[in-house]
């Protein structure tokens, strides 16, 4: 049976088995940098792996990349430590490892739709769970199971660990997670800073001390370990109203973002150009659906009549959209001042007072999450991030890119909605 000889692991470890023990189905552990979260995470996991046999432990981010170079990497030097690293059975195609005792470590990206439709596990380990959307947890919350192990019929309890650093809102379902009563008896949080791991050098605790100094939102973040709301945002400014008014609403246009392990969206928009405001509508906002599933929430009633301004990338559903008889227009990509069309379209966005309707919560929480993306030296650039918090606001630009360009007074033609 493998010990943890030459390893040594810190608050964390303790934390993540007390969590087992006391019978939580959920690990919160919100820590600031170099706090040791994911690599005696991933110490916890290969010792409880090897020692219980037939498990199937997964390990998830969002890109199989970063996967790779941290969680992936940390759980090789683990395995070496353990000694265990030669009598795995590997498979580094499928990144899947097999253990003597039958137990199976898998590494899977959230962006792998085939890997994640059959996604089940007996402890489902989220690596950097502020990366994902509310849908994606759900999705590996839903697929963690229990397991009765042969030898003594005992059963092993399913068990979903997260970890994370808490930049990032009150409205981002992480919050959520940490402090909804509801979750109360399944949910064991912890908090963790630099301060829990002894092994840092002088040198590391000085490189993030100097944040107490120079940025009171970072050190808070990565001294303190406090959640904090993310720098660099995109949207920095919207207001909250409790619907669309109903003058715009008649002439609202549905912005399209297709997904399926992110998001399928569909944002109602609507621009008073008088008084320079935009409007948004959360209208759907779930992955995994099929084209059927898709069609079906597009003829919901407040989509009745309207005009779609989709995502142009995805030919085929297009063509099926015109196929059922919805009425759907590309967007308008320009450039503006030598800008990305992306820019440009949030640019134009900006010119505008911005209302996002109440009911529109992942909305909400991409306003709040929505960030530019830096460069190699760590400054902000122009370019927003790509891949998380946008699929509410790429919605939303396909329609406000495009509005200028269509026939008639307004936005749309004034479309009737039936009821």
């Amino acid at each position: 049976m493998p010990k943890i000889t030459e390893i040594k692991p810190t608050r964390v470890y303790k934390e993540v088995q007390t969590a087992y023990d006391r019978g939580f189905r959920i690990v919160s552990a919100q820590g600031g940098t170099r706090s040791g979260k994911t690599y005696n995470i991933m110490i916890w996991l290969c010792v409880t792996g090897l020692n219980t046999p037939g498990l199937r432990i997964n390990i998830i981010r969002a890109t199989m990349p970063t996967l790779k170079k941290t969680a992936y990497k940390d759980f090789k030097e683990v395995m070496e430590k353990l000694k265990r690293w030669d009598a795995l059975k590997k498979n580094r195609k499928d990144m899947e490892f097999t253990a003597p005792n039958g137990t199976e470590f898998l590494f899977v990206a959230t962006e792998d739709e085939g890997k994640m439709r059959g996604l089940k596990g007996n402890i489902n380990f989220l690596n950097e769970a502020t990366e994902n959307a509310k849908e994606i947890y759900d999705h590996v919350a839903f697929r963690t199971e229990s397991k009765t192990l042969e030898k003594d019929g005992v059963d092993f309890h399913g068990l979903i660990i997260l970890d994370y650093n808490p930049s990032f809102s009150n409205d981002h379902w992480v919050s959520e997670l940490n402090h909804n009563p509801v979750y109360d008896e399944s949910r064991y949080f912890f908090k963790t800073t630099y301060l829990d791991n002894p092994y840092l050098s002088k040198e590391q605790r000085e490189a993030i001390e100097v944040y107490r100094l120079t940025d009171k939102r970072l050190w808070k973040i990565y001294g303190e370990g406090e959640q904090c709301m993310a720098e660099g945002l995109v949207f920095d400014t919207y207001f909250v109203c409790d619907e669309i008014p109903e003058h715009l609403k008649r002439r609202a246009i549905v912005g399209v973002d297709w997904g399926y392990k992110d998001p399928f969206v569909l944002v109602l928009v609507a621009i008073d150009h008088r008084r320079r405001e935009l409007y948004l509508k959360e209208l759907c906002y779930k992955p995994y659906l099929s084209e059927d599933q898709i069609i079906d929430e597009m003829r919901q009633p407040e989509c009745a009549g309207r005009l779609f301004i989709p995502d142009p990338r995805d030919p085929g559903k297009i063509a099926r959209m015109r196929r059922e008889g919805l009425h759907v227009r590309l967007p308008k990509t320009t450039r503006i001042g030598g800008k990305t069309p992306i820019v440009s379209g949030i640019q134009k966005m900006k010119g505008y007072k911005i209302f996002i309707t109440a009911d529109s919560k992942n909305g909400i929480m991409e306003a709040d999450n929505y960030t530019y993306e830096r460069d190699r030296n760590g400054n902000w650039t122009d370019e927003p991030d790509k891949k998380h918090f946008n699929h509410f606001w790429d919605a939303a630009r396909y329609v406000v890119s495009t509005e200028g360009t269509l026939p008639g007074h307004g936005i749309t033609r004034g479309v009737r909605v039936r009821n």
